[in-house]
């Protein structure tokens, strides 16, 4: 009977040390996913900014030529061309900001 418990404590054992390293393993890629993640969010941060900057001055020259053209004004032209710049870096900001919740 002894060498049967024998054997069934180096199973045990065996088994122990193969738990640890697939421990080991899943830690590692945790910490992989979080690193990529990381990575991702931090691209994207900074391509995001430029992307609303560059569609809020193309709906300000949009909007700004047009409105020029329709009422010959150059202010009030400029004032439409800043307000519908901050109106699609806004609006951008919040679709991307609900595409990040899905």
């Amino acid at each position: 009977m002894l060498p049967v418990v024998s054997k069934v404590g180096e199973t045990v054992d065996h088994v122990n040390a193969q738990m640890v390293k697939l421990d080991r393993v899943t830690d590692s890629a945790v910490d992989a996913a979080d690193s990529a993640d990381t990575a991702v969010r931090a691209i994207s941060l900074a391509v995001t900014r430029p992307v609303q900057k560059v569609a809020g001055v193309a709906a300000g020259i949009t909007y700004g030529v047009a409105d020029f053209k329709a009422k010959r004004s150059w202010r009030s032209a400029v004032d439409s061309a800043k307000e519908a710049a901050a109106a699609r870096e806004q609006e951008l900001a919040e679709e991307l900001r609900e595409a990040d919740k899905t």
